[in-house]
């Protein structure tokens, strides 16, 4: 389906608006103004005059943008005769600001962390139930449940750790995999 020339030229009016948008907001440009606050932390830096010698409004949207997601803390007022022109523009990186320009991720990847604690009984009854889905011969599921059943605490964490190891959810040869490290793990081996 051929376009006529109005349509192609709306559909690359309206590209090129999308483009103009998203430049708005262009990413090098908020790197810059966290970099800058990220030198100054823990002083607050005045962007007063770099609003004004921006004719585009480049620099107040993304401080906005940036402040809106936690990034930074600015403190921005227009006057109320003209909106268009600010008479405070401050800004200091934020907690948030610091850690996402770090390349490892800062406290918030530490913090972050979640550790998940289970108990024996847990990890038993959902082994037994991965035992229970397979498709083995029932004597071997019964032998196998029976192992699990008597097993030490520290016997079911390693058996845990080596399924983990091994990718469960990756191996085709689950049953044949759970059996000998079953037998390995759980009946006296190491």
């Amino acid at each position: 389906m051929a376009l006529t020339p109005l349509e192609c030229d709306s559909s690359v009016i309206g590209i090129h608006r999308k483009m103009e948008s998203m430049e708005r907001f262009a990413r090098d440009h908020q790197r810059k103004i966290l970099e800058e606050l990220l030198k100054a932390y823990p002083q607050q830096q005045d962007f007063c005059q770099a609003i004004k010698n921006d004719p585009t409004g480049e620099v107040a949207r993304n401080l906005h943008y940036l402040d809106e997601h936690g990034m930074i803390a600015a403190h921005l007022e227009t006057y109320v005769e003209d909106p268009s022109q600010y008479g405070m523009a401050r800004a200091r990186i934020t907690a948030a600001g610091i850690d996402f320009m770090r390349a490892d991720g800062g406290l918030s990847a530490i913090l972050g962390t979640v550790t998940v604690k289970l108990h024996e009984d847990t990890l038993r009854q959902l082994l037994e139930a991965q035992v229970q889905r397979m498709s083995i011969p029932d004597e071997d599921k019964k032998g196998w449940l029976q192992v699990l059943r008597d097993a030490r605490g520290d016997a079911i964490g390693r058996l845990v750790e080596k399924l983990i190891d091994a990718g469960w959810s990756t191996l085709s040869p689950a049953p044949s995999v759970l059996g000998t490290l079953l037998r390995q793990f759980v009946s006296g081996g190491s």
